[in-house]
């Protein structure tokens, strides 16, 4: 089929002429070019860069005006993408409105090369030492290659996000547009955390939440169902010292974090859920005081910005957390793991955890609760869930965190959350 597709071939049974309009009623051509579309990569898949290309439904949408309006829908209505700028490049301008059908945006950070050097540092080195020192780099060295790499993608995502934080902009590019997903597809990514730690090492630390805070105003400018984000030292979710901001979103910002994050946030004025991915075998009693220690940071950035402010009751915290030690799916679920929109029906060891768990998180959450309003006088709200009952992601799709026998983490992907967010 995609060679077909590809050579024109298919198009060619069915028309009088080259160039003419498909002669199969169109919605015909609807179920054909349907068979093209690749699915949706889930949270934490890790697929293949590959998947980012889907070069059969471009290559439809140059065969005539007919093709073009069947294929531009369901190449661009849920859109995932490592390469954003190249999107938007090639998307705006003229009579390109492609992004106008888009409703879900999922955008990851693109792949680094960890064993070369990147583009033309790469081929200007070639030039001057010759392959054989080329090759001989030393692990400093390919380090600053990673590192450079990493600068020149936080350029290339800060004018984007500079060019869409305009409301008319950002309303025109995505009319339509429902929910983002931040790194939701390979999650975390060890270089950026090594990338901001050098960044604030050498007095840089503005640029680590320069692109993180256009974000944010981008989706201020939209009327969002849903946003997440993943890798919490990627430079579209540090927002630096400052762990909070402002938001006038009416939907759920999720921040799904592990045991390695140290930069949760606060979004004032709209509703936050910090959903724990964290493996089984971390050590819960630390990391719930850590997760504790996150929220008294986000408070008191808050009232250092705030000082002698009053604070109004639109720009009160609304928290959802949801972090407990969980079980092994075997033990958990009477028949197996919920699908879709059913309930779960646990067994009745997992009902006696979740009743602990839910008296002991909901304890915590209150007095949680107590501390922030004391200090900003508003009616802030903090609740805290164990991690079984964690809500599907609209912006991405996964649940709450599932382990196996040995330990492994997996996440629950939920196809019909696309369905959902229409």
């Amino acid at each position: 089929m995609n060679m077909f597709i590809n050579n024109c071939s298919l198009v060619r049974l069915f028309t009088a002429s080259p160039g003419r309009t498909p002669q199969l009623p169109r919605e015909i051509w609807v179920k054909v070019l349907r068979l093209l579309q690749t699915p949706i990569p889930g949270a934490l898949s890790y697929p293949p860069r590959s998947v980012f290309r889907r070069p059969e439904l471009r290559n439809c949408m140059l065969v005539c005006k007919t093709f073009h309006s069947i294929a531009a829908p369901l190449l661009y209505t849920h859109i995932f993408t490592d390469n954003l700028p190249l999107l938007l490049e090639t998307n705006l301008g003229g009579r390109r409105l492609n992004l106008r059908h888009t409703r879900s945006l999922r955008v990851e950070y693109r792949e680094v090369h960890k064993d070369e050097p990147w583009l033309i540092s790469a081929y200007e080195d070639l030039l001057k030492e010759g392959w054989t020192e080329w090759s001989e780099r030393t692990d400093e060295e390919l380090e600053e290659d990673i590192m450079r790499q990493c600068d020149a993608e936080v350029e290339h995502l800060r004018y984007c996000f500079y060019f869409l934080q305009e409301r008319t902009t950002a309303r025109f590019v995505f009319p339509r547009l429902r929910t983002v997903a931040i790194s939701s597809i390979y999650g975390v990514q060890d270089h950026w955390q090594r990338w901001r730690e050098a960044r604030m090492e050498e007095g840089e630390e503005s640029r680590l939440y320069h692109n993180a805070q256009a974000l944010n105003t981008f989706c201020n400018h939209l009327d969002l169902d849903a946003f997440c984000v993943r890798d919490l030292a990627g430079p579209l979710a540090s927002l630096g010292r400052d762990r909070w901001t402002w938001s006038s979103l009416p939907c759920v910002r999720t921040l799904h974090y592990d045991d390695d994050a140290d930069d949760l946030y606060l979004s004032y004025g709209g509703r936050v859920r910090w959903a724990c991915d964290a493996p089984e075998d971390t050590d819960w009693e630390s990391f719930t005081k850590t997760t504790i220690f996150q929220t008294e940071k986000a408070v008191n950035a808050r009232k250092k910005e705030m000082g002698l402010c009053t604070i109004s009751s639109e720009g009160a915290a609304n928290l959802e957390i949801y972090c407990s030690p969980s079980i092994p799916s075997e033990e958990m679920y009477e028949d197996g793991p919920p699908v879709g929109s059913d309930p779960p029906r646990y067994t009745a060891k997992a009902e006696q955890a979740l009743t602990f768990w839910r008296d002991n998180m909901a304890s915590v959450g209150a007095e949680l609760q107590e501390i922030y309003r004391e200090k900003s006088g508003v009616l802030d709200r903090i609740r805290w869930y164990p991690s079984p009952e964690t809500p599907i992601c609209l912006a991405c799709g996964s649940g709450p965190p599932d382990y196996s026998q040995e330990g492994a983490r997996r996440v629950w992907i939920v196809n019909e959350v696309e369905s959902a967010s229409r």
